[in-house]
């Protein structure tokens, strides 16, 4: 059972990081275009 809820968050955390990557990317895109 903990072999398989490893594997499962191994798999979900990149895909969070993945999330949280591309909103920080948008947001940075957005505060440049604001400063800029």
């Amino acid at each position: 059972v903990c072999m398989l809820g490893g594997s499962l968050s191994g798999l979900i955390a990149p895909q969070i990081e993945k999330n949280i990557m591309e909103k920080f990317k948008k947001n940075k895109k957005i505060y440049n275009m604001k400063k800029g």
